[in-house]
């Protein structure tokens, strides 16, 4: 059986607490991890190596490296996956960080870059899922979820399991009395009612009512 110094021994502790992996650094030295815990038995040297790895990916400057892109005009998504990075785990990077990833001008000339051909939230609808759904009742497989509605595979799998289990049908039908009840605001203000008129037609308030119109115009004229 292969034995180790306390000198190697110190050296593949101070390599894993600078963000390796001992089980790469074992099989790099041709050591067992058998081997390695009798060692570290032997010698009265009590160290565990730390659960996961060290966060050295995302970095205060590939934060600002994403940062300086997207300003310049390239979306994250695309930034994230030239440079690696996963969009959830660098925008909770950004937030630990304090970074803002995009200013007020970059973030409105992002929206008229934006794909308006796949769905987004509108005011009082649920998140793409009714077109999800629609797309699931056509024979739509996970993978052109994925592709087609830009969402996680976990989140396809879950909505194609509501869509068998029945949630589908509730859900189309809140969505489509929310969008009657959206056409009928509209047209109520079309005809010159007050917010506070329609909010009592239609059992919602006036702040609703307002942020609802200033969000159900669909997208901006190119």
């Amino acid at each position: 059986m292969k034995t180790l110094n306390e000198t190697v021994i110190r050296a593949i502790i101070h390599r894993v607490e600078q963000g390796g992996y001992l089980s790469a650094i074992l099989e790099e030295k041709g050591i067992s991890y058998k081997v390695w815990r009798k060692a570290l038995e032997d010698r009265d040297i009590n160290w565990q190596a730390p659960r996961g790895r060290k966060v050295n990916t995302y970095t205060r400057e590939v934060l600002l490296t994403v940062q300086k892109r997207a300003r310049a005009g390239e979306f994250i998504e695309d930034i994230c996956k030239d440079l690696g990075l996963l969009y959830p785990n660098m925008c909770r990077a950004c937030r630990r960080a304090g970074i803002r990833i995009l200013d007020k001008a970059a973030l409105r000339a992002n929206i008229k870059r934006r794909d308006y051909s796949k769905p987004r939230r509108i005011a009082g609808q649920p998140a793409k899922r009714p077109h999800i759904y629609a797309a699931l009742e056509k024979g739509a497989s996970v993978k052109e979820l994925i592709q087609r509605f830009d969402i996680t595979r976990s989140y396809a799998i879950l909505c194609r399991q509501q869509y068998h289990n029945g949630e589908a049908q509730r859900i189309q039908e809140r969505h489509r009395q929310r969008q009657q009840r959206n056409a009928h605001v509209v047209a109520l203000r079309k005809q010159g009612c007050s917010l506070k008129e329609i909010g009592r037609q239609c059992g919602i308030s006036p702040q609703y009512i307002s942020y609802l119109l200033k969000n159900n115009q669909g997208p901006p004229q190119q």
